[in-house]
């Protein structure tokens, strides 16, 4: 019976530790994205003990292995900040046909000793390509594929939020991989 309450704790433990380091960004009917419930538009991480150049090179380490496409950018300016620029593809049916919107997102790591601030994406473009009108891939301005229900809207970003997690999820592991 203490072996099981001991798993069952140290399950919870786990799970909490890492739900810590988590982000969910909604956009509202602006464009804009936020911290749920506030009017911040970024998270701070605590990452006791580490310096700010400890935890840019951890950054910098999972945003390459993540963010290696052909698309993907990296900018950097060394043991300050990381800009990712990358994009997520989102299929659109309609009862006149279907389209492929690439949706792009840039956002900002920043590193002090001990913690490190997760800026609010940015969407900067979005290209289509549509079977409705017959139409190639073109690029449009983020407002293009804006509605005016945020609710709906959010639905089009858990991708987004996903890529930042797998990389904070990278940074926090503390498995050193040997090879």
């Amino acid at each position: 019976m203490k072996k099981i309450l001991l798993m069952i704790v140290m399950c919870a433990f786990t799970s909490f530790s890492f739900a810590q380091n988590t982000v969910n960004f909604t956009i509202d009917s602006e464009g804009e994205f936020h911290v749920p419930n506030s009017e911040k538009d970024y998270y701070v991480f605590n990452f006791p003990g580490k310096s700010a150049a400890q935890l840019y090179n951890l950054a910098l380490k999972a945003a390459t292995r993540i963010y290696n496409g052909t698309e993907d950018e990296i900018k950097k300016v060394p043991n300050q900040m990381i800009t990712i620029t990358s994009s997520f593809k989102q299929n659109k049916y309609s009862p006149l046909g279907n389209s492929l919107h690439q949706i792009f997102f840039v956002y900002d790591i920043e590193f002090k000793a001990g913690r490190i601030r997760v800026n609010a994406p940015r969407l900067p473009k979005v290209y289509v390509t549509s079977d409705v009108l017959d139409k190639d891939e073109e690029e449009h301005p983020f407002s293009y594929i804006r509605v005016s229900s945020a609710s709906h809207m959010n639905t089009w970003f858990p991708p987004m939020n996903e890529s930042i997690n797998k990389l904070l999820a990278a940074m926090s592991n503390k498995k050193d991989d040997n090879w």
